[in-house]
């Protein structure tokens, strides 16, 4: 087939070639010609101008001048066409003809298409003398084109309508070429049209109507190709075998005007319009017990370069036995997969998807099993009831990593178990995964999309089996090591009505331990049981919250609710982070509009409402948010209202943002937004808007703009900015920072000793006695321990204006070269902790707004206290011991080694360096081994204190961060690399 396609092209590339050379022998054969050419087709008012041009320049002798300039360069352009139309001889010239030599001949088109609009711009140019409107009609002339495209039949290479002849059934197709060819000069396309009549095949493939389109993108990129789009009638009834089986009634829609199979010099060979790769051909038909529902053609391997060829075709067919056994089989059929020498290997394909339904007596149900070949995944679901119970399973295998999901439900007959209260517990359950990982960001994306739900033990999982496992697929990726489990339960509380319904399960994942639960809530009123449509309320609620060892996540969602009939929507969100980049928000709907909140709380959908009053054309619908902040609350709506009486219409829009900060100042920033419209057959007749800003108290500040419009008149203007009121100039009462940092620092808590990096420590310190009676021994020390002072009042190595709501006295902390009893400590590093740098410095409102609610700062130091260790009275001991032989009666005989027994020896070596690597080595929650050298954040600079030279490291921070504190005056170096100390 593609052989087919790449002779077609040369045979397009042949006809480009004669028809170059016939406009080079008529219209652009010399500038008097072309001239002659543009008076053939120009307006009589551009007739006259360009008459006395072509008079002026004559046969171009003794020309001076500007004429001489324009009769330069259009020869120049005419010989530039010449070298085109050699250079599309020579590509059409090889043997072997094919996608690079068709794209050569497309460059070389646009080369010749240019050269020519080039001369005729100069001409236009000429003769308009400024007038912008002569100059675009001379431009648009297309008589100097069309003279190479008039009399076809002649004079086209006889390739060109044989393989029409062969495609298209069309006899002389290139006389008719002027009629079909398209040609754009803006666009830089030219395109060329030809449509069967009739039924017409090659070879096995039948086509009841096809259409051909060339088409050459002459402007960069270039482009060449060649597509046959499919008009297929009435499915396969071209075929006259087919049309006996297929039955007469049967519904066959016509296909759109899709491209179905295309070569170009882009993407080569392939088969539909998109990315697909797929065709799907209109045939639809059954008998008394199987359906065949689509019949396709794809090319699986079209985007991969190093992959054989392969075209499969696959079927969608359907079966009913009776009223016991019904079955769809989706993408099963056949592949044709190249080989060597080009030849093609049938193979059979096995379906992409299978699904049951069964209805035996007691046993109702289905089920649907799918093959996902990019992920090689199989999924599948279950659904059964036997004697009233219900039985749900839904599962993903992947075989290549064993990567495996299980979630079983099931589902007691109704009212359930009664717990009291009016409670019942209608189903349990639980999820399985091993090799699994389960991923709270794609968990987070698809809670619109009603994820929990399919989680918590769907009601019908067979009906949704796509959605359901594409969405498992994509929240429980495989990962090596990983394992998730936990119970599902499903609780109703209304007795028979189910009013109330609520499914919650509770989630581990490890080895990265995470606690997550699920729920979804479901409130209906009447209950569910009733069958009464509209209903008063009915709220559907999906949520989770993730528990991870550094932060807490929870998020909700409000979807397909409704209350009195008016839909609501909207979602909520709680992040507490307490690790580095802590951080806390509270939002439901959003946050204020400048606000730079964490990215796991993106894309937050407004709390909404959307009202129906009592008639027709009236609408209205409001939505909002609150948030609450380490920095600020904020709140906002939207109000929206429009009006549609037959042609006219109405909008009024109303809006208002607001951030309040109550700390150390209040302050407040308002932004809101109004505007109404009047319309009439969709223009605006009159209209009047208004934006503006208010911030305050310390000034008052108004800024805003406002515009009002009238048929064809607009008037716009600005608002402000204005300011009353006095500067807040008061001072903040002094405190004494440099005491309360030491107040901090003495505190007991702020010291700390950690253990020492050995493990098999010999000898371990008791802990200290309760009643105070030997104090000294908390403040002792294990040889080779740290000591860590820690204090998170103050930020140190920054700069600071105040504590809270105090003036700091002091305007930076820092540490200085610590001592152990007189004595320099070796080595110390630095400490950071999260800080509201809200509370030490003054901050603008558009930084409140934007700043981060934490940012990690320096907070205490570790000190290696080798150097000043004070080491104690030597105390002795008599050593004394038992030797016992469980094994032998007796005293035991002199022996000229000693030798441990065998328990004993078995003990000693268990805790031997080779056992203990093969206790982690095993062990997929063991802690990775640090490597000898660590990469930091390519982002992260490490930046040390001349006082800490000595240092084994310094602490990372932010580019920006490194150039303050550099910019403080401190003497400072930057170290690349580090050791760990």
């Amino acid at each position: 087939m593609a052989n087919v396609w790449t002779r077609l092209l040369r045979g397009c590339g042949e006809f480009l070639e004669a028809r170059g050379n016939s406009l080079l022998s008529t219209s652009f054969a010399s500038p008097p010609a072309l001239l002659a050419s543009l008076i053939n087709g120009a307006q009589p008012e551009d007739k006259p101008a360009l008459q006395t041009l072509r008079d002026a320049l004559g046969s171009g002798t003794g020309l001076t001048g500007d004429n001489k300039t324009l009769w330069d360069a259009i020869t120049t352009a005419i010989g530039k066409q010449h070298t085109a139309i050699t250079t599309i001889s020579a590509k059409l010239a090889v043997a072997d003809f094919g996608l690079s030599e068709a794209k050569a001949v497309g460059q070389a088109v646009g080369d010749f298409v240019s050269a020519g609009t080039d001369a005729i711009g100069k001409i236009a140019t000429k003769v308009a003398n400024g007038v912008t409107d002569v100059e675009n009609r001379v431009n648009s002339n297309m008589e100097p084109w069309a003279d190479g495209l008039r009399d076809l039949a002649g004079n086209v290479p006889g390739n060109f309508d044989k393989l029409c002849v062969t495609i298209l059934d069309i006899q002389n197709a290139s006389s008719g070429l002027w009629h079909a060819l398209e040609l754009d000069l803006a666009a830089g396309w030219l395109k060329v049209h030809l449509a069967a009549t009739g039924a017409h095949g090659i070879g096995p493939v039948n086509f009841d109507g096809a259409e051909i389109e060339g088409f050459i993108q002459f402007k960069p990129p270039v482009l060449v190709g060649i597509a046959l789009v499919s008009k297929i009638k009435a499915g396969l009834r071209g075929d006259p075998t087919m049309s006996k089986i297929i039955p007469g009634e049967a519904p066959t829609a016509d296909t759109t005007d899709a491209v179905a199979i295309q070569l170009d010099s882009d993407q080569g060979f392939s088969l539909g319009s998109g990315k697909t790769q797929r065709v799907v051909l209109p045939v639809r038909f059954s008998f008394p017990i199987i359906e065949l529902r689509e019949f396709a053609i794809s090319s699986p391997n079209a985007d991969k370069k190093d992959a054989p060829a392969q075209i499969d075709f696959t079927t969608v067919i359907a079966g009913k036995f009776g009223s016991v056994l019904s079955f769809v089989c989706e993408g099963g059929g056949v592949s044709l997969i190249s080989g060597d020498g080009g030849d093609y290997q049938v193979q059979p394909k096995m379906p992409d998807g299978l699904g049951l339904r069964l209805s035996a007596g007691p046993v109702v149900g289905g089920g649907y099993v799918r093959h996902d070949p990019v992920k090689n995944e199989y999924g599948g679901t279950l659904q059964l009831t036997f004697a009233k119970v219900g039985i749900t399973a839904v599962g993903l295998l992947q075989p290549d990593t064993m990567a495996l999901l299980v979630v079983l439900g099931v589902r007691f007959p109704s009212p359930g178990i009664q717990l009291g209260f009016g409670f019942t517990l209608d189903a349990v359950g639980g999820l399985v995964a091993s090799d699994r990982r389960l991923d709270i960001d794609q968990l987070s994306s698809k809670l619109k999309d009603g994820a929990v739900s399919n989680i918590l033990l769907p009601d019908d999982p067979v009906s949704s089996a796509p959605t359901i496992l594409n969405q498992l697929s994509d929240i429980f990726p495989p990962q090596a090591g990983a394992f998730v489990v936990g119970p599902i339960v499903q609780l109703g509380w209304g007795a028979k009505s189910g009013l109330v319904e609520a499914r919650v399960g509770v989630l581990i994942a490890l080895p990265d331990p995470t606690v997550t639960i699920l729920g979804s809530l479901q409130v209906m009123v009447p209950p569910k049981i009733v069958d009464k449509s509209p209903r008063v309320v009915e709220l559907n609620i999906d949520l989770f919250a993730a528990i991870e060892p550094d932060e807490f996540f929870l998020k909700a969602t409000l979807r397909n609710s409704k209350i009195a009939g008016l839909a609501v929507s909207g979602d909520l969100a709680l992040l507490i982070r307490w690790a580095s980049d802590s951080a806390f928000a509270f939002s439901a709907g959003g946050f204020f509009p400048t606000y730079k909140y964490p990215p796991k709380l993106a894309g937050l959908q407004r709390l909404s409402i959307k009202l129906a009053p009592p008639v027709k054309w009236l609408s209205l619908s409001v939505t909002g948010y609150i948030a609450v902040t380490g920095n600020s609350v904020q709140f906002g709506g939207v109000v929206d209202l429009s009006a549609k009486v037959g042609p006219a219409s109405g909008e009024a829009h109303l809006s208002i943002d607001a951030m309040f900060v109550f700390s150390p100042r209040f302050a407040f920033i308002v932004e809101f937004n109004a505007s109404v419209a009047i319309k009439a057959f969709g223009h605006s007749i009159a209209g009047a808007a208004f934006r503006g800003t208010i911030s305050g108290t310390a000034p008052w500040h108004v800024e805003g703009s406002a515009s009002v419009s009238f048929l064809f008149w607009d008037v716009d203007f600005p608002v402000g900015p204005i300011e009353w009121g006095d500067r807040d100039t008061s001072v903040l009462p002094l405190v004494d920072s440099m005491a309360e940092a030491l107040k901090a620092l003495n505190d007991d808590a702020a010291w700390i000793a950690l253990p020492p990096a050995v493990s098999d420590a010999v000898t371990i310190l008791r802990p200290a006695a309760s009643d105070g009676s030997d104090a000294d021994l908390a403040r002792l020390l294990q040889p080779f321990s740290l000591i860590e002072a820690k204090q998170q009042l103050v930020p140190f190595d920054v700069d600071i204006s105040r504590l809270g709501s105090y003036a700091s006295t002091i305007k930076q902390f820092n540490f200085a070269n610590p001592k152990i009893n007189g004595a320099a400590a070796p080595a110390f590093s630095q400490i950071n902790a999260p800080f509201a740098m809200g509370q030490f410095r003054e901050m603008t409102q558009d930084e409140k707004a934007s700043k981060p609610d934490f940012e990690d700062h320096v907070a205490g130091i570790q000190i290696s206290p080798v150097a000043g260790t004070a080491l104690g009275a030597n105390a002795s001991a008599t050593l004394e011991w038992d030797t016992f032989f469980p094994q032998e009666r007796g005293e035991a005989p002199v022996r000229g080694k000693w030798a441990l027994p065998s328990d004993l020896n078995r003990m000693v070596l268990a805790a031997g360096a080779v056992a203990r690597q093969r206790r982690v080595s095993g062990n997929p929650y063991a802690p990775p081994r640090p490597g000898p050298v660590e990469m930091a954040d390519p982002g992260m600079k490490t930046v040390v204190p001349l006082v800490t030279a000595h240092a084994a490291a310094g602490v990372a921070m932010t580019t920006t961060e490194a150039d303050l504190l550099a910019a403080t005056g401190q003497e400072m170096q930057v170290v690349s690399l580090g050791l760990a100390a």
